[in-house]
């Protein structure tokens, strides 16, 4: 498993205390958006845009998390873990 090194406490506690919440990232909290899609005759329907999730694992500490991560949030992650060979 990766080891995360946080910079504050409080991020630290909340990850913790993270309950998995459906379409929303762990991190930033990017979650669905609704909006209209127009058609060419400018005929407009309901839709959803929701988030690129991605569930990964990850240890702090002792314990050990599975968070649901966006992309942005998951290549921050991954080039602040160091290289698997150092």
């Amino acid at each position: 498993m990766p080891r995360l090194q946080m910079q504050s406490s409080a991020k630290l506690d909340v990850l913790l205390e993270y309950t998995p919440m459906a379409n929303k990232c762990a991190l930033c909290d990017k979650g669905q958006d609704v909006g209209h899609s127009v058609s060419h005759a400018k005929n407009r329907s309901q839709r959803i845009r929701k988030p690129n999730l991605h569930a990964h694992r990850m240890q702090i500490g002792e314990s050990k998390l599975r968070l649901m991560l966006c992309t942005k949030c998951l290549r921050k992650v991954k080039m602040a873990l160091p290289a698997k060979g150092e």
